[in-house]
C-alpha cells in the first residue's frame, strides 16, 4: 500500500464485489484497504481467508444501542402498534428482571449491544437515538452513523417533525419510525408525513408495517427509503411487510431495531427475510451497498473497493453463491470481522 504503513494481510479469499466475485488479497490500514492480485502481496499480520468468501462489512439500518443487555420483552402476546407496547414497557420497567437490567450502566449496555453487532459482521450501526462521546469514539467496538437527523415517530416525537427535518444535516438522511403497527392511526401517518412536507429523498422511514402496496409506492416516487426490521415487527405485531411486494425501486435496509424485540442479530434477520420470501442477492445489498446509500455514507462503505474503508467479514464459503451463504450463517460461523482494519 503505497505511502500507507498497513497492518492486515487477507490472503487467498473470494472478494465479494459489485461486479461479482474474484479471488484477490486484500491489504488494510486503520484507514483503508488496497485489492491486490492473489499472491502479490506479504507481510504484516496474515489472515488466511483460503475457502472463504470476502464481504464488505455489514450494516445495521437501525438499533437502539442503549437496550443491549435487555432480552425480549412483550408483556402481551400482540399489539396494534408501538404506542400500546411502550405503554406497556413502561409499565414493565418496575418488572424485577427489567429493574435489574436496568441497574446496568448505560455505557455497558450500549457496547453490549455494539459487539452483539461486531460478533454478526456488522461494522456499521445506524443508532436511533442522540449520538453520545462513546459512540463517536474510534475505540468504539462499531462504527456508528454520525451525520443524521432523526425524529422518534408521531406518538413520541418532540416539538415539530418539519423542525427536525430542517435542523438535520443538509448533507445527511432524516430517519423517523412510522406506520409501526396495524392500526388505522399507524396507517394514517404516512398521510401525517406528507402534510408535514417530509415525505422526500432524504427520508428514511423505519418500519412501515401499516403501509400496504399502496403506501409502498407512495415512498418509492418520493425517493424516500425504507428500513425493514421484521422479526421485531412479527415479535410485537404479528405482521410485517411482504418483501416480494416491495417496489423494484424503493431502496429498502435491514435493521434489528433493538434487544428488545429482535429474535437475534443482523444475521438472524437475513435469515428470517429469506424465509419471508425476500432474495438472497437484494439482501446482500440491503446489508452492504443499499445501506450504505440510504445514510449517505459515501463510496468507501458497503463495497470492497482500493480505497474503501477497511471494515470487511471473513466467512466459509459453502456454495458458489455469496448471497444465499450470507443468509445461512451465524456468528459462530463467522472467521474474521475487521472494523477500521482491526
Amino acid at each position: 500500500m503505497p505511502g500507507d504503513a498497513w497492518e492486515v494481510l487477507v490472503r487467498g479469499g473470494s472478494v465479494v464485489l459489485e461486479s461479482g466475485s474474484r479471488r484477490m488479497d486484500l491489504v488494510l490500514s486503520r484507514e483503508r484497504m488496497e485489492l491486490v492480485d492473489s499472491g502479490q502481496a506479504s507481510g504484516g499480520r496474515v489472515i488466511d481467508a483460503g475457502g472463504c468468501w470476502v464481504f464488505p462489512g455489514l450494516i445495521n439500518a437501525h438499533e437502539h444501542l442503549e437496550f443491549g443487555a435487555f432480552g425480549r420483552c412483550r408483556p402481551r402476546r400482540r399489539y396494534a402498534d408501538y404506542r400500546e407496547w411502550a405503554a406497556d414497557l413502561q409499565r414493565g420497567w418496575r418488572g424485577a428482571r427489567l429493574r435489574l437490567v436496568r441497574r446496568v450502566a448505560p455505557q455497558r449496555r450500549t457496547r453490549c449491544a455494539a459487539w452483539r453487532n461486531r460478533r454478526a459482521g456488522v461494522t456499521t450501526v445506524a443508532h436511533h437515538n442522540p449520538i453520545s462521546a462513546q459512540l463517536r469514539s474510534d475505540r468504539f467496538p462499531v462504527r456508528v452513523v454520525l451525520r443524521l437527523g432523526w425524529f422518534h415517530s408521531h406518538g413520541f416525537g418532540a416539538g415539530s417533525a418539519r423542525r427536525s427535518l430542517d435542523a438535520a444535516p443538509p448533507d445527511g438522511p432524516w430517519v423517523v419510525h412510522l406506520a409501526e403497527g396495524t392500526s388505522d392511526r399507524a396507517r394514517w401517518e404516512l398521510d401525517w408525513l406528507e402534510d408535514q412536507g417530509c415525505l422526500g429523498p432524504r427520508t428514511v422511514v423505519v418500519h412501515g408495517v401499516a403501509l400496504g402496496a399502496a403506501g409502498l409506492e407512495r415512498l418509492e416516487r418520493a425517493g424516500t427509503a425504507l428500513v425493514w426490521c421484521p422479526s421485531s415487527n412479527l415479535y410485537l405485531y404479528g405482521q410485517t411487510l411482504d418483501p416480494r411486494r416491495f417496489p423494484p425501486g424503493l431502496r429498502v435496509a435491514l435493521g434489528t431495531d433493538s434487544a428488545l424485540t429482535a429474535r437475534g442479530n443482523l444475521l438472524d434477520e437475513l435469515c428470517l427475510a429469506r424465509e419471508l420470501g425476500a432474495a438472497p442477492g437484494r439482501l446482500l445489498q440491503m446489508v452492504t451497498e443499499t445501506a450504505a446509500d440510504v445514510y449517505r455514507l459515501g463510496p468507501r462503505f458497503g463495497r470492497l473497493a482500493s480505497g474503501a474503508a477497511p471494515d470487511l467479514v471473513v466467512a466459509p464459503r459453502r456454495t458458489s453463491d455469496p448471497a444465499s451463504d450470507l443468509c445461512d450463517y451465524r456468528s459462530s460461523d463467522l472467521k474474521a470481522v475487521l472494523c477500521r482494519g482491526q
